[in-house]
């Protein structure tokens, strides 16, 4: 304790770093508003509570906050060494928590994709425990509170050389790349079913976007965190803040766009005829792949 973690040249380009990570996770809470206000509205109304809320809820609050505690702990400049003995863990168990909050958003997603296919539950299933147990292991394993003697503010430590931080960030690729892969299979097969004109191509189309759209984005920002952890020690919280924040938008905008595209077909299935008219396979094959796209799309809508 009561080390020089940071340069006064590092400890400005992570203030930076988490000041924009903070203006980017309010500017989106702010846009996202009226979509969250919807979504709980009609949750209160059908006395219903979905898996797909429930993931939401968990998700918007585990993100505040992980970002609220991580970044108290790097601008607080007045910790004492056994306030921060007591403090310094919150951040790095509430990281783990809201990864493992999106993981399972996206485990889920990739089951239902698969009509929730046996082997690939159990398999994603496997994967989610595996990455979460290594994950709440490198986090907590063997970290050392630190004062920084010249900001007096609150980190752990991670050592370079040692099992660290860069762990989290590889296994979380590793299962980012699993399930997105998992998805895309499942979304290509059933884009095929209907023409490129049908309702049910259009939300193949969007969902396939989203995730690839989640995976880009949070692989990026994971293996900035994964080459800083490697690279440098006085640097290697810098971008923790952007993750969390990335983490949040990606998982909430996965939610909201699949519930608005649910409740969008519940109000059109009285143009169910017209859906079906608009497909070119013979009339048996487009009632079992519209009955199949339905219960697809409904049961990922309740629970991601």
């Amino acid at each position: 304790m009561g080390d020089d973690i940071y340069s006064s040249s590092a400890y400005q380009t992570t203030a930076y770093l988490r000041i924009a990570s903070i203006s980017i996770a309010v500017y989106d809470l702010l846009e996202t508003a009226p979509s969250t206000w919807k979504y709980s509205q009609e949750q209160w109304n059908t006395h219903r509570i979905t898996i797909s809320f429930v993931l939401f809820l968990l998700i918007q609050f585990t993100s505040i906050l992980v970002l609220t505690a991580s970044n108290f702990g790097f601008f607080f400049s007045a910790f004492t060494e056994r306030a921060c003995a007591h403090f310094y863990l919150a951040p790095s168990i509430l990281k783990v928590v809201q990864s493992t909050v999106s993981q399972v958003i996206l485990g889920l997603r990739a089951f239902n994709l698969s009509r929730r296919s046996r082997p690939v539950g159990w398999t994603l299933l496997g994967i989610l425990l595996a990455v979460t147990a290594l994950q709440w292991f490198t986090t907590v394993h063997q970290q050392t509170p630190v004062v920084d003697a010249n900001f007096g503010n609150c980190l752990e430590r991670h050592l370079i050389q040692n099992l660290g931080g860069w762990i989290y960030y590889l296994v979380a690729i590793i299962f980012d790349l699993t399930t997105t892969a998992i998805s895309m299979i499942f979304l290509f097969k059933y884009k095929t079913m209907a023409t490129s004109n049908s309702v049910f191509s259009k939300v193949a189309r969007m969902m396939l976007y989203d995730g690839i759209g989640y995976f880009a984005a949070l692989t990026a920002v994971n293996i900035l965190n994964l080459i800083i952890y490697r690279a440098s020690q006085d640097l290697q919280t810098s971008a923790a803040s952007l993750g969390y924040t990335v983490t949040w938008i990606m998982s909430k905008r996965l939610i909201i766009h699949l519930h608005e595209v649910s409740v969008e077909r519940r109000n059109e299935d009285v143009d169910a005829p017209t859906f079906s008219q608009s497909l070119t396979e013979p009339p048996s094959i487009t009632s079992k792949s519209l009955r199949r796209m339905h219960w697809i799309l409904e049961q990922t809508g309740r629970t991601i």
